[in-house]
């Protein structure tokens, strides 16, 4: 669980989001974020996928863009977070931590090889259903010693309009929170969360 100082660092992110543009009117969810089935979730995911698909386009150097659109989705439907904002977030993971994410908690103990990614794409729902892709978010194992302040993890965020912020980089200070919600698992899943059993796919574990 959250430290409630951590988790109040996490719920910050909320108020860094840019408003929705008027062309969200076309996809249009009928209920708030958290009481949208995965049948919705989907299905407005599918509306928005032109424009997921383009948000990375002009931004360059950023391991895992644009190549995470190749990568595999490990959520059933793009889920409610609130610490990303409230908004639906897909799971995607690099090849490099497939195999090792997919063990969920089975994985507790073991920890990622550098070149491991796991990128996030939202999507954001305002007070009257329109919906508009949100931030992309990602987070990459690097080599030990690159970011002893974040446990060697480089955390992005790729917003729509292309402005970036990164560990080490351009706006870091604005991610410490993502290290600080990050951390309460770095001992036992080296940092990362999973989605809930009822939004992961399935696996067949050995």
């Amino acid at each position: 669980m959250f430290k409630p100082s951590s988790f109040v660092r996490c719920l910050a992110l909320g108020a860094a989001l840019v408003p929705l543009s008027s062309t969200a009117q076309e996809c249009k969810a009928t209920n708030a974020a958290y009481e949208i089935s995965q049948d919705e979730a989907n299905q407005l995911y599918n509306c928005l996928a032109e424009r997921l698909a383009a948000l990375p386009e002009n931004v360059t150097g950023i391991p895992g863009v644009p190549d995470y659109r190749d990568w595999e989705v490990v959520s059933t439907a793009p889920l409610p977070s609130a610490t990303h904002g409230s908004m639906l977030v897909n799971h995607i993971v690099s090849p490099e931590a497939a195999a090792l994410y997919k063990q969920w908690e089975q994985m507790s103990g073991k920890k990622f090889p550098p070149g491991a990614i796991l990128a996030k794409e939202s999507l954001m729902i305002d007070s009257d259903g329109n919906t508009s892709p949100g931030p992309l978010f990602l987070m990459e194992k690097t080599a030990a010693g690159t970011a002893p302040d974040t446990d060697d993890w480089i955390y992005s965020r790729i917003f729509t309009d292309g402005r970036i912020q990164r560990t080490l980089g351009p706006g870091s200070a604005n991610l410490d929170f993502c290290h600080d919600c990050h951390a309460a698992t770095i001992d036992q899943f080296d940092a990362m969360f999973f989605p809930p059993e009822r939004y992961r796919i399935e696996t067949s574990q050995d």
